[in-house]
């Protein structure tokens, strides 16, 4: 089940905002019920902060996936596209609180990006279903780094969390090129520009021209991963 989930993993990932979206367009069904948990957080009866609270939530968890999966790109480069090999297993940087920042990066995104508009029981459930899934496909990959770099794998598991980051000293190493980080950036702007712009909407802040920047911004986060995504698989063919 493991491998099958590791192997199909961007399905599972977009699955789970599909399902997300799918409960979000529905939601009318249900937003007057009287059963507070099918209704979304921010529009529970008799709590009158809760659609501050959310939106301020939910921007940031969006921009604390942003910081931590652009991080964690920048040492990983093309390789998190699948298109060239490290030379062992990446230690430095954000690797160095803990093991898996991509994958919890990616759990923080999707949490804080639905919590908005999903009914509150099915965006608890979703969450949790996949942190599941990305805990199966964690352990999966772990299992083939184990057995391909053995001794010093496990003790880099030993040292580093597997998804609570703890602040640590990082080893000594060159930083990543700026060329790096910003590759890195554009790979990652949606989750940013919509976290921005959730808080700016929470404090009241001025959006008059946020939304159309925000949906700019998603755009060339889309076209940034369609294109190195097609990369990967000119890559892989060759």
């Amino acid at each position: 089940m493991r491998e099958w989930i590791f192997k199909n993993r961007l399905m599972v990932i977009l699955g789970a905002f599909v399902v997300a979206l799918a409960a979000a367009v529905t939601q009318n069904l249900w937003v007057d019920s009287e059963w507070i948990w099918i209704r979304p957080l921010a529009l529970w009866p008799d709590v009158p902060w809760a659609p501050t609270a959310v939106l301020i939530g939910s921007g940031l968890l969006c921009l604390f996936a942003f910081g931590l999966r652009t991080a964690a790109e920048a040492r990983l480069r093309e390789v998190v596209y699948g298109q060239g090999e490290t030379a062992g297993f990446i230690t430095q940087g954000p690797f160095a609180w803990l093991r898996n920042p991509l994958y919890l990066g990616t759990w923080s995104f999707f949490s804080g990006a639905v919590a908005l508009w999903t009914p509150a029981l099915i965006w608890l459930s979703l969450s949790l279903l996949f942190f599941f899934a990305l805990d199966a496909m964690v352990r999966h990959e772990e299992t083939i780094l184990t057995n391909q770099y053995g001794d010093e794998f496990q003790d880099y598991c030993r040292r580093v969390r597997r998804w609570l980051p703890w602040p640590r000293r990082s080893p000594t190493t060159s930083a990543p090129a700026a060329s790096d980080y910003a590759w890195a950036a554009l790979g990652n702007l949606g989750l940013g520009s919509l976290g921005l712009f959730r808080i700016a909407i929470a404090l009241d802040l001025p959006v008059r021209y946020a939304g159309p920047v925000n949906v700019v911004c998603l755009v060339i986060w889309i076209a940034v991963v369609v294109s190195r995504r097609y990369d990967r698989t000119e890559t892989e063919e060759k």
